[in-house]
């Protein structure tokens, strides 16, 4: 669960909720958990903006127009275009966000 924005106290009473609704009902609570989705990699993004920019210099000391056209063409592309969408996964109950381990 993502707790930012919570104070310490609202952190305590959802963890607390969590573990008497965990004891209860664990069906409930695995349904609802989540993995860890991982952040888009930006990096190989800004490698290709990096290298589109680079040709375009290129492109201007060899008086290539066309080559500086399309590099700035193609930065421009990599920087606007939408970055794909994590797929979410439901996590296994040892897998969960900050939950008690289930008691045997």
């Amino acid at each position: 669960m993502d707790f930012r924005g919570l104070n310490r106290h609202e952190q305590r009473r959802l963890d607390d909720i969590e573990r008497h609704l965990l004891e209860e009902a664990p069906e409930v609570v695995a349904a609802f958990q989540t993995a860890p989705v991982p952040s888009p990699d930006h990096g190989s993004r800004m490698v290709l903006v990096v290298l589109a920019a680079l040709m375009a210099v290129v492109g201007l000391f060899a008086d290539a127009p066309l080559l500086v056209v399309c590099s700035m063409a193609g930065a421009t592309t990599a920087l606007l275009a939408p970055s794909p969408r994590p797929r979410s996964g439901v996590a296994s109950a040892g897998q969960s966000w900050g939950a008690a381990p289930p008691v045997a």
